[in-house]
């Protein structure tokens, strides 16, 4: 299309942090992350809060077990 720019940053885009399920930066979802989310479990952690809402909870939870691996 008409002014497109392949392979350019889409300033629509948040590539702040392409994988917030990775608690702990190593580039991959693993126990660790799971250990950083279970010690803020209930808390309003904002590293630990992935979906945004305030606490740290089952949401959470799931989208740590939901990225399992390495990040993409």
């Amino acid at each position: 299309p008409a002014g497109a720019s392949p392979g350019a940053p889409n300033p629509g885009c948040d590539y702040s942090n392409p994988c917030p399920e990775d608690l702990d930066g190593d580039g991959s979802v693993a126990s660790q992350d799971l250990a950083v989310l279970l010690n803020a479990w209930g808390s309003n952690n904002a590293a630990a809060d992935i979906d945004d809402d305030g606490v740290v909870g089952s949401t959470d939870l799931a989208a740590i077990l939901n990225a399992w691996g390495v990040c993409q």
